[in-house]
């Protein structure tokens, strides 16, 4: 069970009315650097994660760095003022 696990502190994982039984995290990240993380909590009628849950989650995680990173760069790119 997630709650058990050291490394989960409710107060950052956690969401209100949501009791965690599973829960996988991926980073994205763009440039070199992280951006953020999705969270995908509590897989139904399974008890954990797949090896596909993990493919697709990797898989938009990366596309979603590269959207940042592009929206990024093309926000420095317009003028300020």
């Amino acid at each position: 069970m997630v709650a058990s696990d050291a490394r989960y502190d409710p107060g950052i994982d956690g969401r209100v009315g949501i009791d965690p039984e599973s829960m996988m995290l991926v980073g994205v990240a763009g440039g070199g650097r992280l951006l953020g993380l999705l969270q995908l909590i509590n897989r139904r009628d399974q008890s954990q994660f797949s090896r596909a849950d993990a493919n697709v989650m990797t898989y938009v995680a990366g596309k979603l760095g590269e959207f940042l990173l592009e929206a990024r760069m093309r926000g420095d790119e317009r003028p300020r003022g």
